[in-house]
């Protein structure tokens, strides 16, 4: 007698617990999520939805950029307060008496120029361009970097002319043969017919140039004479200058110029107590220039002293063409970047400067915000994408973000973690994205329109235009700042498929997450990418951790998405599998 086999059902079980953020890259791939928004990976292996932000209270007023430094105020000493330009002014906000509080610098609103700058800060001082102005927070004053000093001469009020005559260092009259040159305004009075009359006095020169200065004096009849000079000493009332100079000669007409020069500047970095910049394009005095600046050694008001010395300026010429899209210190050293070319400064001193060009992926025109050291290397944004740079060839690090194109970056660091907002080319949204560079995992957080980041000790700042006003946020919430309300969360997984037709099923799924009480999440099912989500299940408003139980309907594939509002984590999802094993043979 034979007895025909049943079919036999056996169900597999697999489950998923480590989950390793946002990809868009590939499909099916176990523990990835294909889309996300506000989710993060503080508890790894788990994913959760982020933590709520720290709002600061900018008042209403217009916000141009943030930064960090070191500053003293009223007798005290602040570390890494957040400094915002905000119309024309400074703001400070620290911790005072419990909460973060926002003080006013200066009161005029009138010493910047309104928009955004770049900011360099060394020691007690704040470097402003294109402005070319310095904040010392010791003095509380406003300074500029460059001077322009104009001297009318020949007859006005009275009868002015412009001498330069050999002296001794002390400024007293010299031989011809002395190296050095007295520069003196002198004033005479004007006779009954409009002329020259007798010597009336000797007149100062302003305060706003001193000596050390390297300074171009031009106006001179004498062509040779309109060049640069080092300012050697001023007499004591200011009523001359004292300059090495082979000429000898007096100016009676016209008008002479005295101008401490700053190069206009592309971007502006500091490295080894000096500040260095770049610019590409035709300058304010109109030439078209290639190149790199370096100031004087521990002074940011000279950029052409010349003098043979260790603290000299420097300046260098670049052969690759293009415009310059940023500049970073690395290690040490001023690195300049175009599209295509890095440009590294090597050398502790003018005399020992030499820099090297290398073709490579540089910073993305407009992404210039977007280098960021993390955790001992440079990321940046490139025309190619994210990537990681150590001086070698830059290496991608975000095929996880898929064939998307994303421009205009700005970034920012905390935790080890790479923070980068980008515009969507092709919807123009500004989106967020986490880089763990520790796990090499991403996260996608949500759409705000981020301007800049600011990272002040332990805390990462960013700030954005929210419903047309400037807010600054802090990455994670801290008691001296008002908390933002709950964020809406979610995550979609990759699709899951079954290779074998008509021999396997879903059974049911079982996802396993915690939350707090009033946090509610809801489960979705999109079954063989028909694009229509289905609710599936919702977990209420109570505490603790939880297993929702689901039960598909038969499908090829599947996506899930979970979402919800409030705390979450999501531990592991388990598939159910059933599969069903046909007799071979009978007996």
């Amino acid at each position: 007698m034979r007895i025909p086999f049943q079919n036999e059902i056996k169900t597999e079980r697999t489950q998923i617990s480590t989950f390793r953020g946002y990809d868009k890259s590939h499909d099916s791939k176990n523990g990835y999520f294909s889309d996300m928004e506000n989710m993060s990976g503080d508890l790894y292996p788990r994913i959760s939805s982020r933590e709520k932000r720290g709002i600061v209270d900018t008042e209403g007023v217009k916000i141009f950029g943030v930064m960090c430094t070191d500053v003293q105020r009223n007798g005290m000493l602040w570390k890494n307060a957040l400094v915002a330009d905000c119309e024309g002014r400074l703001k400070l906000y620290y911790d005072e008496d419990g909460k973060l509080t926002g003080h006013n610098l200066f009161n005029t609103t009138t010493m910047l120029t309104q928009g955004e700058k770049l900011a360099v800060a060394i020691g007690s001082k704040i470097y402003f361009f294109p402005d070319k102005k310095s904040y010392d927070f010791i003095s509380g004053r406003i300074l500029p970097l460059e001077e322009k000093l104009e001297y009318k001469l020949g007859a006005q009020d009275a009868f002015y002319e412009f001498e330069m005559k050999p002296c001794d260092l002390d400024g007293n009259d010299a031989d011809i043969v002395s190296p050095y040159r007295r520069l003196k305004r002198v004033c005479y009075n004007i006779d009954s017919e409009g002329k020259k009359g007798d010597y009336k006095m000797d007149m100062s020169f302003a305060t706003t140039i001193n000596a050390g200065d390297t300074v171009k004096i031009t106006g001179f009849e004498k062509y040779s004479l309109n060049t640069f000079y080092s300012i050697l000493s001023i007499a004591s009332d200011r009523s001359f200058l004292i300059v090495e100079a082979a000429d000898t000669y007096i100016q009676r007409v016209g008008t002479i110029t005295i101008t401490r020069m700053v190069p206009d500047m592309d971007y502006v970095v500091a490295s080894g107590n000096r500040l260095w910049g770049c610019k590409y394009g035709v300058n304010s005095s109109g030439s078209f220039v290639n190149e790199i600046y370096a100031s004087a050694l521990g002074d940011p008001t000279n950029w052409y002293k010349f003098n043979g010395t260790a603290a000299d300026s420097w300046t260098a010429s670049i052969g690759e063409a293009g415009a310059f899209t940023g500049a970073v210190c690395v290690n040490g050293s001023p690195v300049f970047f175009k599209e295509n070319t890095i440009i590294k400064v090597y050398g502790d001193y003018p005399s020992e400067f030499y820099l090297t060009e290398t073709k490579g992926r540089g910073i993305e025109e407009g992404s210039c915000k977007s280098a960021v050291f993390v955790n001992g290397s440079l990321y940046y944004k490139s025309r190619g994408g994210i990537v990681r740079y150590n001086e070698g060839a830059p290496t991608n690090v975000d095929e996880a973000l898929g064939s998307r194109a994303y421009v205009n970056a700005v970034a920012g660091e905390l935790n080890n973690r790479y923070y980068v907002s980008m515009e969507d080319e092709k919807n123009g949204e500004r989106v967020l994205f986490v880089y763990d560079t520790e796990k090499g995992t991403w996260y996608k957080e949500d759409k705000k329109d981020i301007k800049a980041f600011c990272r002040c000790a332990s805390r990462l700042y960013f700030l954005c235009d929210e419903d047309g006003e400037s807010r600054i946020y802090s990455v994670y919430h801290k008691s001296d700042l008002e908390k933002e309300e709950d964020p809406l969360w979610m995550c979609e997984t990759q699709s899951f498929g079954f290779d074998t037709p008509d021999c396997k099923y879903l059974h049911s799924l079982i996802i396993r997450l915690d939350s707090p009480v009033g946090a509610y999440s809801e489960i979705y099912i999109e079954y063989d990418g028909d694009g229509k989500w289905r609710k599936v299940a919702n977990t209420g408003s109570q505490k603790g951790t939880r297993n929702i139980r689901v039960v598909p309907r038969r499908c090829d594939s599947f996506r899930i998405r979970i979402c919800g509002k409030g705390e979450c984590s999501i531990r592991s999802i388990t598939k159910a599998v059933e599969r069903i094993d046909h007799p071979s043979n009978s007996q």
